[in-house]
């Protein structure tokens, strides 16, 4: 919301005495609220095997598959984001993708987020992708990241 500023005028002489009139009524004026802008699109989205860096130069490891779960990292490169919407297609990157998961905003720009794709069938592959949300909307897609569980 915007700041709303009151004002009110009165005039003045110095010629002789200083003499002031009363004060005019009093007027209002509101600021306009900052429009919120798209957040930036997650990057470097990485599968099983791949460092990712949770917490500034402590990297640790992603988990590789298993036949129930796909765990996958990426690097939040927005500051004003609501959180993240995770997508899944079955069969691959060419299926037709469904929101599987909503995360919460991560506490700083540039650390990468872990996210577990749990309840997937056996020997399947799926692909994902990961864009971040706010008030003003959707950013673009990560890069989609393939992978099957075992």
């Amino acid at each position: 919301a915007g700041t709303t500023y009151y004002f009110r005028v009165r005039a003045y002489t110095t010629a002789g005495t200083t003499l002031y009139s009363a004060y005019s009524n009093t007027a209002n004026a509101k600021t306009q609220a900052a429009t919120p802008t798209l957040p930036a699109a997650p990057s470097r989205l990485v599968g099983g095997g791949s460092a990712y860096y949770p917490v500034d130069d402590s990297p640790e490891t992603v988990p590789q598959p298993t036949s129930s779960t796909i765990s996958m990292a990426f690097t939040d490169n927005s500051s004003d984001e609501t959180g993240f919407k995770v997508e899944m297609a079955s069969g691959g990157c060419l299926g037709t993708f469904a929101q599987i998961a909503t995360i919460g905003a991560s506490p700083s720009a540039g650390l990468d987020i872990l996210y577990d794709a749990t309840g997937l069938t056996a020997h399947a592959g799926y692909c994902f992708r990961v864009r971040a949300y706010n008030a003003a909307g959707n950013s673009a897609y990560s890069t989609p990241l393939a992978s099957a569980t075992t």
